[in-house]
C-alpha cells in the first residue's frame, strides 16, 4: 500500500512539473521571475569586474585605453543592474506587494519599474555586444578579456530569459 501511495505521489510531482508553469498564475511567475533575474546580478557585476582587472593585466599598458569605450559601457551596465538590484528590493517590500488569494505580489507599479530597467539593462547588453564585434583584432590579450565578457553576458541573458514572467518580452539576440 506504502509503494503505491509512493508511485501516486511520484506520479503527481511529475505532473506537477511538466505542466507546473502553466497552473502558476501571472503574478507569481512574476514575483518567482524577479528572484530568478535578481540571482544573475552578482555574475553580471563580477563579469564587469573580471573584464576591467583582465585588460589591465595584458602586457600593453595601453590596452584599457584601447577599449574604453568598452570599459564605460561594461560600467553603465554595473549601474544598470544595480538599479535593477534596487528595483527587486522595492519589489520585495511589503510596502509593493499587494495581496491577491492570500499570496504576496509584487505590485504593477513595481512590476513596471523592474521591468523598465530588466529592458534597458538588455538593450545594454546588445549595444556592448556588438560593439564587442566591431573591436580592434590586435590585441589577443583584450580579445580573449572581451569574448570571456561576452560569453558571461550570453550566459546570464540565457538565464534572464528562462525566468518566468518578468522576462517574457525580451528579444534572443545571439
Amino acid at each position: 500500500m506504502n509503494k503505491k501511495i509512493g508511485i501516486l505521489m511520484l506520479i503527481s510531482i511529475n505532473l506537477l512539473a511538466i505542466n507546473g508553469e502553466e497552473k502558476v498564475d501571472h503574478g507569481r511567475q512574476n514575483f518567482l521571475g524577479l528572484l530568478c533575474v535578481s540571482e544573475m546580478i552578482p555574475d553580471i557585476q563580477d563579469a564587469i569586474g573580471d573584464l576591467v582587472m583582465d585588460l589591465e593585466l595584458c602586457d600593453d599598458p595601453n590596452t584599457t585605453n584601447d577599449y574604453i569605450d568598452i570599459v564605460y559601457k561594461a560600467d553603465d551596465i554595473a549601474r544598470l543592474t544595480s538599479k535593477l538590484s534596487r528595483s527587486h528590493d522595492d519589489c520585495k517590500n511589503t510596502a509593493s506587494l499587494s495581496k491577491v488569494y492570500g499570496l504576496l505580489k509584487p505590485s504593477k507599479y513595481c512590476l513596471y519599474k523592474f521591468k523598465k530597467q530588466l529592458y534597458k539593462t538588455n538593450e545594454a547588453f546588445e549595444k556592448i555586444s556588438i560593439d564587442i564585434q566591431n573591436a580592434k583584432q590586435n590585441n589577443s590579450c583584450a580579445l580573449t578579456a572581451l569574448n570571456q565578457f561576452v560569453v558571461s553576458l550570453k550566459n546570464a541573458k540565457e538565464h534572464i530569459l528562462n525566468c518566468p514572467g518578468v522576462s517574457h518580452n525580451l528579444r534572443k539576440v545571439d
